[in-house]
């Protein structure tokens, strides 16, 4: 039976992306658990977002165990044109997503849960106010979720103060050269894509869009100066520049030598797609897990003393839409007729490239 939510539960206003807007999960006061979710408002800073806190709903409860909220997040689909029911995002992640991984641990997992109609109107209504107070990121104002019957609890990853690790996000994207490619290529597709957003917010004198800047080939070479180069430039990335660097630098280098788990995503990346996105079927179930693997993202949770194992799970990974194929094909021969695959120099500072490494 598909778990609702229940009475005298709060949520959390945590984060947003393109698709989805992200809760943190308040448990009853009448439960047993021990680790209640603090508020989170008191560790924002004066120039991020604010969450704003719900009051509780009246939702009819019969089974008062609510142990399947520990640890988790509610995550609820946002409202647009090409986003795919959260029924069917669950059926392919199951279905399509899941096997491909040897092992369930590796993955943040996800399960359906009711979400009355009435809650995501209040949380909609929340969501215009906080446009109005410029508590959301400017590029999401304006999009407000689903009337969707049901979300999904995702397994919570993030780390907050006195948990004793911190949790490193990471979007591998393209971990091998797009097959669309020209054989001539300098830049690999990422860091291609990268080099014409950057020019094209330098002509236009626009701020230059703070993003991942290392190049995801040298994550999975295999070779340590490489992959240093990459984690370095991950760790001055957004929040990961507040944490430990050196200690945490050497510990994440070691781990993305030994561990499979990338080289297994770039294998499947690559046999998922062979021909490209010019030369592909839009409908093609291998295509658009293909594309979905190339827009996950890695957690990993790192202990902050001794040596204890880093938990690394793969999330983001809800199946794309077909409806998104003419953007993909506009992108790649954008980046195949204006040379952004084949330039030699670095002028605009984009860094350096593992493609001709």
């Amino acid at each position: 039976m598909t778990p609702d939510i229940p009475h005298g539960t709060s949520l959390t206003y945590f984060a947003e992306g393109a698709a989805n807007v992200v809760y943190k999960i308040g448990i009853p006061a009448s439960s047993t658990m021990d680790d209640i979710l603090p508020s989170e408002i008191d560790h924002y800073s004066p120039a991020t977002p604010q969450p704003t806190e719900l009051e509780p709903w009246q939702v009819d409860l019969s089974e008062p165990d609510y142990s399947y909220l520990k640890g988790k997040l509610l995550r609820l689909r946002k409202d647009l044109p090409v986003a795919t029911s959260v029924l069917e995002a669950q059926q392919d992640f199951t279905e399509h997503v899941a096997p491909l991984f040897e092992q369930q641990q590796e993955l943040v997992q996800q399960q359906l849960i009711q979400v009355p109609e009435e809650i995501i109107d209040q949380l909609n209504s929340v969501l215009r106010v906080m446009d109005e107070n410029d508590h959301r990121p400017y590029k999401r104002k304006g999009t407000y979720l689903a009337e969707a019957e049901y979300g999904l609890l995702v397994q919570d990853m993030s780390s907050r103060l006195g948990q004793g690790f911190v949790t490193i996000e990471i979007k591998p994207k393209w971990l091998a050269q797009s097959p669309s490619a020209p054989a001539q290529a300098r830049r690999c597709r990422t860091c291609a894509l990268r080099a014409s957003r950057i020019a094209h917010e330098v002509s236009n004198k626009k701020a230059i869009t703070p993003s991942q800047s290392f190049c995801p080939l040298h994550l999975v070479s295999g070779n340590e100066a490489q992959v240093s180069t990459a984690v370095r430039e991950i760790l001055k990335d957004g929040p990961n520049a507040k944490l430990p660097n050196e200690p945490l630098r050497q510990r994440l280098v070691a781990y993305f030598i030994a561990s499979s788990l990338l080289t297994r995503i770039c294998s499947l990346q690559q046999k998922l797609d062979p021909r490209g996105i010019l030369r592909s079927v839009p409908l093609d179930k291998s295509l658009l897990t293909a594309m979905t693997l190339r827009d996950c993202t890695l957690y990993l949770k790192v202990p902050l003393a001794g040596s204890g194992a880093i938990e690394a799970r793969v999330g983001d990974l809800d199946m794309k839409s077909p409806e998104k194929a003419g953007y993909w094909r506009s992108i790649e021969q954008q980046l195949i007729s204006q040379n952004w695959y084949e330039a030699e120099d670095d002028a605009i500072g984009i860094g350096p490239c593992g493609l001709l490494s």
